[in-house]
């Protein structure tokens, strides 16, 4: 296990290999969010793909019932889809595809399952820490079983979420800031300080376009820490 403390962020907590079936898994301890995550390799692609040499990423992120202070009604069981997790299974998707080049495993789909055993705010970029991980850790496994020579990554990835109240920018914020505040951003951004994906909006109080960029200026040092983490977890093991 492999710990990250920081100012700007509560203390992160990285178990790798966890589960003995999956190619690749990773326990996240982000303050106080819980997330297993699990990567497996299955050998077929969507319809879109079949015919070509292309592989293909997918997640599925998912709250177990009790991640939040109200029992949440599994997602088979209830009459209309869970909008949110299908919204942040999709961005979480994009994001993953965007880190590796799909050419090198074809005719396989990897799929990520993030599933969120505890959530205080932040779980989808502590699902995104745990799933680049996790998916590095499978593409490892194909390594070892010589499916390529160099680990196909384009590059790493890590986002960071933000609050604005009353002027004041919080990072990494728990539930109780999140609620309260006046704007909910995530920024994710690749190793090469390119941005990935701003999401965010106000929650009444307007903000300005200067606002934004203090906030995008210190998440770009944050998100560099946190790919310098990501690295030190992923090379804690001999590379096989």
């Amino acid at each position: 296990m492999l710990k990250k403390e920081s100012g700007k962020l509560r203390a992160i907590e990285i178990n790798k290999n966890w589960n003995k079936w999956a190619e690749g898994s990773v326990w996240v301890n982000w303050g106080n969010n819980i997330v297993a995550v699990t990567a497996s390799i299955e050998k077929r692609v969507p319809p879109h793909l079949l015919g070509t040499n292309q592989g293909w990423l997918a997640v599925e992120y998912r709250m177990l019932p009790r991640a939040s202070d109200k029992r949440k009604i599994r997602n088979e069981n209830r009459i209309v889809p869970d909008t949110r997790q299908i919204e942040i299974s999709r961005l979480l998707g994009r994001l993953l595809r965007n880190a590796i080049d799909l050419t090198t495993i074809p005719k396989k789909t990897i799929w990520i399952d993030c599933d969120v055993i505890q959530a205080d705010g932040g779980t989808r970029i502590a699902s995104l820490l745990g799933g680049f991980i996790a998916l590095y850790e499978a593409l490892k496994t194909l390594r070892s079983q010589s499916f390529f020579t160099n680990i196909p990554i384009n590059y790493y990835i890590a986002g960071v979420s933000a609050i604005i109240k009353d002027e004041k920018i919080i990072f990494d914020p728990d539930y109780e800031q999140d609620f309260t505040a006046d704007v909910d951003l995530n920024i994710i951004m690749n190793s090469e300080n390119k941005l990935l994906e701003i999401q965010g909006g106000s929650e009444g109080t307007p903000y300005s376009e200067g606002k934004l960029m203090e906030v995008i200026k210190e998440a770009k040092t944050i998100i560099s820490d946190l790919i310098s983490f990501e690295k030190e977890v992923i090379e804690t093991d001999p590379i096989v």
